[in-house]
């Protein structure tokens, strides 16, 4: 599994990498230039991405890029390493893409765990990706394309288009 590393250079980023490689992952391609995030997630697919959160200016150019690859199916994994705990800042993570948090000081064991669930996440959506892609076209071939859904049928709405949560002010 290919890990993406976003994090400034400094004792942070290598107690990261560290805990990474004593834990067996040495497939991480490692940047410090998150405007580069969304290039390397096309160029080395990684399986999570690992952001750092502390400078939120950085994280959001590295963030918006990729939101659109955190959406569907076959959503990529981000986490996003913080020593902020501003609620309003997370609560905007979380609503564009960021799937868990991990606060620093990192707990390393919690930090390991929280890797694997996002990898086993990861792996879970690529092993049903068969699944889905039939589904879909059984669904189109039933002629329910631009029909809405059993719940719309039913006199529910839908929701519009989900809005962008704006970026909270600091």
């Amino acid at each position: 599994m290919r890990l993406l590393l976003v994090h400034a250079p400094g004792p942070g980023r290598e107690a990261v990498q560290d805990a990474l490689a004593q834990a067996g992952y040495v497939d991480v391609v490692t940047t410090a230039d998150p405007a580069r995030t969304l290039e390397l997630c096309v160029t080395e697919r990684p399986d999570l991405v690992l952001l750092d959160f502390d400078i939120p200016e950085s994280a959001h150019r590295a963030l918006d890029p990729i939101r659109h690859l955190t959406d569907g199916a076959d959503s990529l994994q981000v986490l996003a390493l913080s020593g902020q705990t501003n609620a309003d800042i997370r609560r905007w993570a979380l609503a564009n893409g960021v799937r868990d948090f991990v606060t620093a000081p990192i707990d390393i064991t919690e930090f390991l765990v929280r890797v694997q669930n996002a990898l086993q996440t990861r792996h879970l959506q690529r092993q049903f990706r068969p699944y889905h892609r039939q589904a879909h076209r059984l669904w189109l071939s039933a002629g329910r394309a631009g029909r809405g859904t059993r719940v719309h049928d039913r006199g529910l709405r839908r929701a519009g288009p989900r809005a962008a949560p704006r970026w909270p002010a600091l």
